[in-house]
């Protein structure tokens, strides 16, 4: 079986989408960072939008009625003309879930099940929330981003438990037939139950997945790569993706991305049988994690017998000592940008505790950014590295010699193979560096972004409270 995107739509909106819903007749829902929710159709007019006070952070359908999740301690009924049909007044409003068109489950440092009518049922507490949460049979099942844990909440009673821990961030959740689909900030897991049927490393950001048809779709931010994949892990099809994915959504063949730039494309999924062809193996930027944690045993194992293996064996092992806790920045950033931004969304009537927010704001951001120039200072200016493909070949070798030359092959020309085979180990190491520790230029102009509005809006607090208002 063979698989193919067509694309239907490509439209433009002001901000970064942070969330789609695919809804009846051929329209869609798109939740911004602007404060708007847009309902536009596929052949890209807008029908409707309706705006807040706050940004948009969720958005899904349910029948005829459209639940929208804010920052702004509110969640917007509306019908898919966008006419406002109820708001409900909740700090449960980061990311929603219908269940009916009478109530829903709302999360952000705690879930609820709330009604349309403004009733409260059980309160869930959890660390906070990632990108979605998902409802499956008399259950929701909640990421948390903090706690590290998948969480299973009885949608009558509100009872619930930590059903997976994870090692890495868990941020998206889907759930079919009994499997439970999750996205985190290193890849995507599946299970059955909580048994883990298999992982995939996709990208060391948040991961975004779900079911659809047959196959599950994922994009992870930062490889900005769409990929989909067989439910016994295969790529079906990966498309690169034109900036930073931010939002995802599927229904009956038929999938949309959103991005951080307000980007909104929707493709149509093909799939076709074809004759059957030889497997290709493909090298991806993906695969690092799993070469990179053989690399000891490559060390104290077939190289033992290479004439100049006590030189290079101390280069390989600091190789991965460095490259154990390659994804330490990343997971850094996305823990500080979620604090600021709680921070910064707090409301309070209290001036003087606004601005004490975005002062402790702004110093968390200006803090990520001193480690990161630390980071850059330490690592210094590395040119001519081979592309991480070609260095994930050189690692997979088995062969002393050819291992033995390839790395020879890195250093300078000039020098004998003994000092060129320990040059090209410090080559290694140093790409490898480069390739997997620094943050990726799209984190780092994200953090720089936010810490120049956070500036912005406490010089604005900083007046309120000299006026005396």
């Amino acid at each position: 079986m063979s698989l193919t995107l067509s694309e239907i739509l490509e439209k433009k909106l002001p901000k970064k989408i942070n969330s789609i819903a695919l809804i009846e007749n051929e329209t869609l829902a798109a939740a911004s960072d602007d404060g708007c929710v847009y309902i536009i159709d596929w052949n890209g007019n807008e029908i409707a939008r309706y705006c807040g006070k706050a940004p948009m952070t969720s958005v899904a359908g349910f029948g005829d009625r459209i639940f929208v999740g804010s920052r702004g301690d509110a969640v917007y009924v509306l019908d898919t003309k966008g006419d406002l049909l109820e708001t409900v007044r909740t700090r449960y409003s980061e990311v929603i879930s219908p269940v009916s068109q009478t109530e829903f489950v709302g999360c952000s440092d705690a879930c609820a099940k709330l009604g349309v009518g403004g009733s409260r049922g059980w309160v869930y507490d959890i660390g906070h929330v990632g990108k979605d949460i998902a409802v499956g049979g008399d259950k929701v099942y909640v990421p948390d981003a903090v706690w590290r844990k998948v969480h299973e909440v009885d949608l009558d009673s509100g009872n619930g438990s930590m059903m997976i821990s994870f090692k890495d961030r868990p941020f998206s959740v889907d759930f079919r037939d009994g499997r439970l689909l999750v996205g985190t900030s290193r890849g995507i897991a599946l299970f059955n139950g909580t048994e883990e049927w298999w992982t995939k490393p996709l990208g060391p950001q948040v991961t975004l997945a779900k079911f659809l048809d047959d196959y599950i779709v994922a994009v992870n931010l930062a490889n900005k790569k769409l990929v989909v994949l067989d439910m016994k892990g295969s790529t079906m099809l990966e498309k690169d993706l034109p900036t930073k994915p931010s939002a995802l959504a599927v229904s009956k063949g038929v999938l949309a991305v959103g991005f951080y730039d307000g980007t909104l494309k929707v493709f149509e999924v093909h799939s076709f049988k074809e004759e059957a062809v030889p497997e290709v193996e493909e090298l991806t930027r993906t695969e690092a994690d799993d070469e990179i944690s053989q690399l000891r045993e490559i060390a104290e194992g077939s190289y033992l017998g290479t004439p100049v293996a006590k030189e290079i064996i101390a280069e390989i092992s600091e190789i991965v000592e460095e490259l154990e806790g390659g994804n330490n920045i990343s997971d850094m950033i996305r823990s500080v940008l979620m604090k600021v931004e709680e921070l910064t969304n707090t409301a309070s009537a209290d001036w003087r505790q606004v601005y004490a927010n975005y002062e402790e704001a702004e110093r968390m951001l200006e803090g990520v950014l001193e480690v990161i120039k630390r980071l850059r200072e330490r690592i210094g200016e590395v040119s001519g590295c081979p592309p991480p493909e070609d260095l994930l070949e050189i690692l997979r070798l088995t062969n002393v010699k050819e291992f033995t030359r390839r790395i020879a092959e890195l250093a300078p020309e000039g020098t004998d193979v003994k000092e060129r085979v320990k040059a090209g180990a410090r080559v290694l190491k140093r790409c490898l560096e480069r390739y997997y520790l620094l943050p990726s230029s799209e984190e780092i102009a994200e953090v720089e972004k936010m810490l120049e509005d956070v500036k912005q809006q406490k010089e604005v607090v900083k007046a309120l409270l000299e006026s005396g208002l």
